[in-house]
């Protein structure tokens, strides 16, 4: 029985990723040192998502099969976790960059990023609140080959040279014309 026994404790056990490996192959895999031997194993991961992790990163690998020549792994990196969440939040993303999606138990979503963040759709994007929405930088640039509304695309925006009717008795102005492309409530 020691030999059964000694098989079943060893279906599971404890690595670390020594050598990353190209990621261009249909299976993610490193290089693995455990229990004084070194493996390429597949890496697994839970579907919709995708990582690399570092040299250095600790992983659960399991014995296919319980074949130990067909090994695959879990990574994790337990020192550079995202920590102290409260029960029920998550938390996706880089703990090497610090660059996060949070999903808060309160149902509030946080995303930090420590670089540029790029959005791009080939569809429609809306944003929708049933409170205020701040926006808050040094510049904003707006580019759009149509019309910019703001509210609900009432009057014209007039900007500076746009032009203006004065009443030669009071010298007080009308703006006459206004932007063709922005509308203001």
């Amino acid at each position: 029985m020691p030999g059964l026994y000694q098989k079943i404790c060893s279906l599971i056990k404890r690595g670390s990723i020594s050598l990353t490996m190209a990621d261009a192959g249909n299976f993610a895999r490193a290089q693995v040192g455990f229990m004084g031997k070194t493996k390429v194993v597949e890496l697994v991961v839970p579907y919709g998502l995708a990582s690399r992790a570092p040299a250095g990163s600790c992983v659960l690998l399991l014995n296919i099969n319980g074949q130990e020549e067909n090994m695959a792994g879990i990574s994790y990196a337990p020192l550079s976790r995202f920590k102290n969440l409260a029960d029920g939040e998550v938390v996706v993303g880089n703990p090497v960059t610090e660059s996060y999606v949070k999903f808060s138990a309160d149902g509030k979503i946080t995303v930090v990023s420590q670089a540029a963040v790029d959005i791009t759709a080939s569809g429609a994007i809306s944003i929708t609140s049933t409170a205020a929405v701040t926006l808050t930088c040094t510049d904003c640039n707006i580019t759009a080959s149509g019309n910019i509304a703001l509210g609900a695309g009432g009057l014209a925006v007039a900007r500076v040279g746009d032009a203006v009717a004065v009443d030669p008795g009071t010298h007080t102005g009308t703006i006459t014309a206004g932007s063709t492309k922005v509308k203001s409530v």
